[in-house]
């Protein structure tokens, strides 16, 4: 974990009350897709804890967000094609029509972490399971400076996150960065299947990335209420995944839920090597049944406390002993939990 100073290059709405923000400054102890960071917020006792989309350590080389976000509300941040539920071979699962994309210092001791955030504070869906097993333990250590970009999408919930839209460019943020334990791709195999759902979806990203640098195409299933909730779907189809949507009220892709995709696919006889899932906790549970006996790693939303494991406030019980989502994950192995 490391304490910096960020500075906002954009905070845009991209989907129906969800933002993308985009902050420069010292990301080095962001080593892993699916760890997430903990944002101080003015005037509130808790920190933020949100997601890790993104990470580009050569900051003039980012995307700029607000130049293509700012021209409407929901439209392309980069040139896509119409269609995203895109199987493999090119073929699609189900109809879809045109998309609402989205994407778009000092080493601190415990005694010396400020605490910051309320109530309504958002969630982290992010981190790792088994220490044993699973990389970048989140520990306080010295961390060499890495300038770059750190993206994160958040949802406005509650009083927390409604300032945190409230924020401008060039403003400077207090972060609280590296925290948990991110999703190894050490067991994706060739076939790895990426499973988001909602604001969930956000770490899917840069765990896309770094599957495909290793030269493996993921395929993605992503979850939303409705057409006006999706995010990512096109920035996914854009780096090289195939990628299927589901909507609970139809109004995109395929009707229903990321379990139903996985059904369809099943149903096509394509197989897949590994999945990592990142949502709510009642997708995780329909996904852990219908992953039948294929092994993957799932990312908790949670609230937290602290955010670092001083708490125990987000607890989770396993099958060995109760774990800490902050600090023991957010990410937990499949064979870990008491969910059969």
């Amino acid at each position: 974990m490391k304490q910096v100073q960020l500075r906002i290059q954009s905070n845009v709405e991209i989907a129906d009350n969800v933002f993308c923000m985009v902050m420069e400054g010292d990301v080095g102890a962001i080593t892993a897709p699916g760890q997430f960071i903990n944002i101080r917020i003015g005037g509130k006792f808790l920190r933020r804890p949100i997601s890790v989309c993104d990470v580009d350590t050569v900051a003039t080389g980012t995307k700029r967000i607000e130049k293509e976000a700012a021209k409407a509300f929901g439209a392309s941040l980069y040139n896509t094609p119409e269609t995203w539920n895109r199987g493999r071979g090119g073929d699609t699962l189900s109809q879809s029509g045109s998309s609402k994309e989205a994407l778009t210092a000092g080493i601190t001791d415990l005694k010396d972490v400020p605490a910051d955030g309320d109530a309504d504070r958002s969630t982290a869906a992010s981190g790792s399971g088994d220490s044993a097993q699973l990389q970048n333990d989140c520990i306080f250590r010295e961390i060499p400076p890495v300038e770059g970009t750190v993206t994160i999408l958040y949802k406005v919930v509650g009083e927390g996150t409604k300032a945190l839209a409230a924020c401008r460019r060039d403003e400077v943020l207090d972060v609280l960065t590296g925290l948990g334990n991110g999703f190894d791709i050490r067991f994706a195999g060739d076939a790895p299947l990426l499973i988001g759902g909602g604001i969930g979806s956000a770490p899917m990203m840069m765990l896309a990335k770094q599957l495909i640098s290793d030269g493996v195409r993921p395929t993605a299933l992503l979850g939303f209420r409705g057409k006006q909730d999706m995010i990512l779907q096109g920035d996914l189809y854009e780096i090289g995944c195939d990628v299927y949507v589901a909507t609970e009220d139809g109004s995109y892709g395929r009707k229903g839920f990321v379990t139903d995709l996985m059904e369809d696919l099943k149903q096509q006889g394509l197989e897949f090597s590994y999945f990592y899932a990142c949502g709510p906790s009642p997708m995780l549970h329909a996904v852990y049944r219908a992953s039948g006996n294929l092994d993957g790693q799932l990312s908790f939303e949670e609230r937290m406390g602290c955010g670092f494991g001083a708490c125990m406030g987000c607890s989770l019980e396993t099958k060995n002993g109760p774990k800490r989502v902050c600090k023991d994950g957010p990410v937990f192995l499949k064979s870990e939990l008491n969910w059969d």
